[in-house]
């Protein structure tokens, strides 16, 4: 700040330089600097002094105005000490250089007047003159002291009377004038408190008014918000309307379409049956009569009646014992048992460990044309044969004599292992597990009776296929089963699936040279027609049956029924054929079997989740081709999207943490594989958020536990996981902040859903405990934003496949900030 003249000669000089220096304080509080208060204080020091030659009070009251500026300034600088709180006060006017107030040091000498002690001559002079100038006015108020210069005068009123009357008249002058100051102090407070109670009731009524017009506003603004919301709400509910009336006509048109179109197949689909039935039924008789035809031709030529030389070339040689044919050496004829035959996966039982142990070549099946059967090694015959009967494509053969032989791949490996043909006599029959007239059926079977009927022969008679039988038995209530497998069993299916077996014990009893099985087993399984033949909704039906071959309570043989025996005599569970033989079926069949109670009506999608458990199967063909199934299912649509749902849901169970932990690393890799062949867009179908949201905790769960060690994916597992990562959108975060707000549970509970979220993607900047969530469980949103009213869906669904069940998406709220989620739980 530029040097100024130091000391003020006049008022006006002083107003000048408060002027500038005003000027200049602005300038100096736009810089970093700042005004400063060594500043001000010099200048209130210089200032001040004005008073010394400032006589007249207007003058005195301006000057001091300017000084009541500056200290107030001196107040706001930043450096101010507690020393500038006192006000600076303008110096008394002075007299003769000094001034008043200040302690004057008398000079006495030879001008004193010699007396040492009186009073100053030229204090006494001045007062005389401004007593007599007083007087001479006319004792005008304007000439009397006040102040300090009052009690100064006071001290020489004794010195002359005038100075004493001057002094009193300035006294009385100054009481009055401290009563008017007073009064009008008074006068003023009284008035300020007036105009603030005023105020006080303006403001009041001011603000109650502002605070009525804002709450008016802000509720007419809310009601807009509402009324506009709620105008699109029901522009979108019109057009949905329209939009679901229309696609209601047009299914309804379909509906109506299919039913007409199911009516005329159910139609032909009972005529086909009827005649299916017809054709079984003749075809049974034609091979009865045959094979009764050709045992009198036997019989006759045995009695000499006539010559083999008389019979013609076909039935010569249909009675001629057959020679062993090389069925064998083209394994590619040996088709074996298809598990997929009957349009859904029907898996061949599972042997128990001590059955496997026992077992031919570890438990592989030995497959023939149409069957297929596991070797028990130790007991020298079958555990079970697995039959594929298509009973369209039935063939009627003539049936030669029996010439029985061991399977050529088994005796090249091991030797007696298969039936003994001294086990047999009079009352011990070979008992055939798989039947001819069940495997009688397709292309290896066509061409001349005579190369077809060995080559039945070959497949049929053979040492595995055979199980010790007493006659009475095999004749009896086994062939009658037989037989009403062959047509009764569900009689309009056309495939039927058949698993035949002996009963194994240790206390079976030896008779003659062998240990006859006590009871014997059959089941059989298929499908009911659908009129559009419909695999994804395939019902399957399975009939169960134990029979013994043995007289209650001894070892005699029983006896052989007459006419066909009462199969449901000897129907039981599944379940009781697998505690019996060790064996473990296919879930489906478990679904499908009628002694099964409670019966419970199983969908497709039902008996396909069942089997989802599989993948993690003991035997690898068995996952491969329960994989295969349900990828086929799902991904290549072949379930409704109901049904769909369902296996979905069991591959999701399956998929769980806790779940996930027991599955061996090939069930992990058939699950992962599985899941990620689910097309991207069937995760956003309409009523699928929930298992989106089940399949996102399973797969943030999943790379948190192979993460921390507990759970190990290799390559293949980790690629389907990308995969479907990819799928579930996992990759992209949602954008919207996530504000969570909860009340009833611990801050260690709130802060294991937030991490548990974050995991999943969403920003939550922390947690916010408050009495407002209690009792809440809703996700709520800005209803303007369809991302947002989105991602509230997703959120909320998240948050129920934590375990939140009661969470929903609830009525958007206007006040919400776009791009801001709010959340509210409680327990």
């Amino acid at each position: 700040m530029p040097e100024r003249k130091k000391g003020f000669d006049t008022l006006e000089a002083l107003r000048r330089a408060h002027l500038d220096f005003i000027k200049q304080a602005s300038e100096l509080k736009a810089t970093t600097e700042g005004l400063r208060a060594n500043q001000v204080r010099a200048f209130l020091t210089e200032a001040s002094q004005i008073g010394t030659h400032l006589s007249e009070e207007a003058q005195r009251e301006a000057a001091q105005r300017i000084l009541d500026y500056w200290g107030a300034e001196l107040l706001g600088c930043p450096d101010v000490s507690t020393k500038d709180f006192k006000p600076t006060r303008l110096a008394e006017l002075a007299e003769d250089g000094n001034e008043v107030g200040m302690a004057v040091t008398p000079s006495f000498g030879a001008d004193s007047a010699g007396q040492s002690g009186s009073p100053p001559a030229r204090q006494v002079i001045r007062l005389l003159a401004q007593s007599r100038q007083w007087r001479d006015t006319g004792e005008a108020e304007g000439y009397l002291l006040t102040g300090t210069a009052l009690r100064e005068a006071a001290r020489y009123r004794h010195q002359d009377p005038d100075i004493d009357r001057f002094v009193a008249a300035s006294e009385v002058s100054e009481q009055a004038a401290i009563k008017r100051a007073s009064r009008t102090k008074n006068y003023v407070l009284a008035g300020l408190a007036a105009i603030c109670i005023v105020l006080s009731l303006m403001s009041t009524s001011t603000y109650y008014l502002w605070f009525k017009e804002s709450a008016a506003r802000r509720i007419a603004e809310e009601r807009r918000v509402v009324a506009e919301q709620q105008t699109r709400l029901a522009e979108d509910a019109s057009t949905e309307a329209k939009r679901q009336k229309a696609i209601a006509d047009a299914e309804a048109k379909a509906s109506e379409q299919l039913r007409q179109k199911a009516e005329k197949l159910y139609a032909q689909a009972q005529a086909d049956d009827k005649a299916m039935n017809d054709r079984l039924v003749e075809l049974e008789n034609k091979q009865r009569n045959l094979d009764a035809a050709m045992a009198f031709i036997r019989e006759q030529l045995r009695l000499g009646k006539i010559f083999s030389a008389d019979l013609p070339p076909a039935i010569k040689a249909a009675i001629q014992p057959p020679e062993i044919s090389d069925v064998y050496s083209d394994p590619g004829a040996l088709s074996g048992y298809d598990p997929m035959f009957l349009g859904t996966a029907v898996s061949l039982p599972v042997l128990s460990d001590v059955n496997i142990n026992a077992a031919f070549d570890k438990g592989k099946p030995l497959n023939y044309i149409n069957y297929s059967l596991v070797l028990n090694r130790e007991r020298r015959m079958a555990f079970y044969t697995a039959v594929n009967l298509n009973r369209e494509q039935r063939l009627v053969l003539s049936g030669g004599p029996s010439r029985f032989y061991p399977d050529p791949r088994v005796a090249s490996v091991e030797r007696n292992i298969q039936a003994d043909p001294l086990w047999f006599s009079t009352d011990i029959a070979r008992g055939h597990l798989a039947t001819r007239d069940e495997i009688a059926w397709g292309p290896e079977f066509r061409g001349d009776d005579t190369t077809t009927a060995q080559r039945l022969a070959d497949v049929v008679d053979v040492d595995t296929n055979v199980t010790p039988q007493f006659d009475t038995f095999n004749q009896g209530a086994w062939e009658g089963l037989e037989r009403w497998t062959l047509t009764q069993h569900n009689p309009t299916a056309r495939q039927v699936t058949i698993f035949s077996g002996p009963v194994l014990s240790d206390d079976d009893p030896i008779i003659g040279k062998v240990q006859m099985p006590r009871r014997f087993w059959k089941i059989a399984v298929s499908a009911k027609p659908t009129p559009f033949q419909d695999k994804s909704s395939l019902e399957l039906v399975a009939d169960a049956f134990l029979l013994s071959q043995f007289r209650d309570g001894d070892d005699n043989k029983v006896d052989r029924p007459k006419g066909l025996p009462d199969v449901n005599l000897y129907r039981v569970s599944v379940s009781e054929i697998e505690r019996l033989t060790g064996l473990s079926f296919d879930a489906v069949i478990h679904a499908a079997d009628q002694a099964e109670i409670p019966i419970i009506a199983a969908t497709a999608g039902d008996l396909l989740a069942k089997e989802v458990l599989l993948l993690d199967g003991p035997a690898p063909e068995l996952r491969k081709a329960i994989t295969q199934k349900i990828v086929d299912a799902i991904r290549d649509q072949q379930l409704a999207e109901p049904e769909q749902k369902k296996v979905l849901t069991a591959l999701l169970d399956m998929a769980s943490d806790e779940a996930m932990q027991q599955v061996t690393p090939a069930g992990r890799v058939n699950l992962l594989f599985v899941l990620s062949q689910i097309p991207a867009e069937s995760w956003s179908r309409p009523g699928w958020i929930d298992l989106m949201a089940q399949g996102r905790r399973a797969v943030a769960d999943l790379e948190g536990s192979a993460a921390s060690g507990d759970i190990e994916i290799g390559p293949q597992a980790s690629d389907y996981l990308e995969q479907l990562k990819e799928d579930l959108n996992l990759d992209n975060s949602p954008t919207q902040r996530v504000l969570f707000q909860f009340a009833g549970m611990t801050r260690e509970a709130a802060v294991g859903i937030s991490e548990a979220l974050r995991k999943l993607g969403w920003h939550i900047p922390g947690e916010e405990r408050t009495s407002e969530a209690a009792g809440q469980n809703e996700v709520s949103y800005n209803p303007r934003s369809k991302n947002d009213r989105a991602a509230a869906e997703l959120l909320a669904a998240d948050l129920r496949a934590a375990g939140h069940t009661g969470v929903c998406c609830s009525s958007p709220n206007a006040l919400i900030k776009p791009g801001t989620i709010e959340v509210w739980l409680s327990k």
